[in-house]
């Protein structure tokens, strides 16, 4: 197989390697909307947040805005998590997007212009993201708590790992208002603990069961307690199901949250929208260079480049 869904895949029998990569994508993409601005280091500027406009967008501006953040989803779906952040938030602003919406969909244009060579691998020999998965699922979660100007709800971001690269992630808002950090962070738990189920039973019917349970990287120490049936929030009631669901996971040994620092979380990148230095260390583990496979050479620096 030479390309799936319009992605170019790479297998090769000596190294037992395989990449999934949208350059020829990406650069079609580009070609359509041609941003301006010269290349960017981010996908959003670093600390960006948003609110709904309360002006009338013009119907030009609306259907710009709709081609370009649909073609961002297609893109981030399959091969580029390190844009998932910035794909949920500008989604939110489909129907009468703003200024400031439209200059982040043409900044996010400009981020991809000079990252088109990212994509994902996979090693069954190594280890290519520098965190130690090869056979054995892995996984990092975080949540920013109340992040969403709008509505005050918070945004889950999780990643997971086999073989060295992503088979899973998401960077959404939640379904519900948590009123502490540690809600949010255990909100986001239990949504990674659920795929995390669900791929194990899928591992398992392809004869690669899992032995020990999957360990969930968390940066938040009440929720790490919280698994194994510590009280620690007063106000944990309205979220008991979930409780008792990552409780059940974490007694049969199907998941184990751990302590992490907060900067050694690469799921943050799911979360907000980071500082270059803090967002290109966690970028390593997203996406990593397909340069020298299908021919791909990495776009040429810009000086521009913020």
């Amino acid at each position: 197989m030479t390309s799936f869904l319009g992605a170019a895949v790479h297998q090769d029998p000596t190294t037992f390697e395989v990449a999934i990569c949208q350059k020829e994508y990406a650069e079609r993409l580009l070609d359509a909307f041609k941003p301006s601005g010269g290349n960017k280091r981010t996908p959003l500027p670093p600390g960006a947040k948003f609110k709904t406009y309360t002006g009338h967008a013009t119907t030009v501006s609306t259907k710009w805005y709709a081609s370009v953040v649909g073609s961002c989803l297609y893109l981030q779906a399959l091969t580029r998590p390190d844009i998932s952040y910035a794909c949920s938030q500008l989604s939110r602003y489909l129907k009468n997007p703003g200024p400031e919406h439209l200059a982040a969909a043409n900044y996010l244009l400009c981020y991809i212009a000079g990252t088109s060579h990212l994509g994902i691998r996979y090693s069954a020999l190594g280890d290519l993201t520098g965190l130690g998965q090869r056979n054995d699922l892995s996984s990092f979660v975080d949540a920013d708590w109340a992040g969403d100007l709008d509505t005050r709800i918070s945004q889950t971001g999780f990643i997971i790992f086999l073989a060295g690269g992503l088979v899973d992630y998401r960077s959404a808002r939640q379904r519900c208002i948590s009123l502490s950090s540690a809600e949010s962070e255990f909100v986001a738990a239990s949504e990674v603990a659920r795929n995390i189920k669900g791929l194990r039973l899928l591992l398992r019917d392809f004869g690669l069961a899992q032995e020990g349970p999957t360990y969930v990287g968390e940066d938040n120490a009440a929720v790490v307690a919280m698994q194994a049936g510590s009280s620690i929030l007063s106000r944990s009631r309205h979220i008991d199901t979930r409780q008792y669901f990552l409780r059940e996971l974490y007694g049969e040994k199907h998941i184990q949250l751990i302590k992490v620092p907060g900067g050694d979380n690469p799921a943050d990148a799911l979360t907000k929208s980071l500082s270059s230095p803090t967002f290109l260390k966690h970028r390593e583990h997203l996406v990593q260079s397909c340069s020298g496979l299908f021919g791909i050479t990495e776009p040429a620096s810009d000086p521009a480049s913020l």
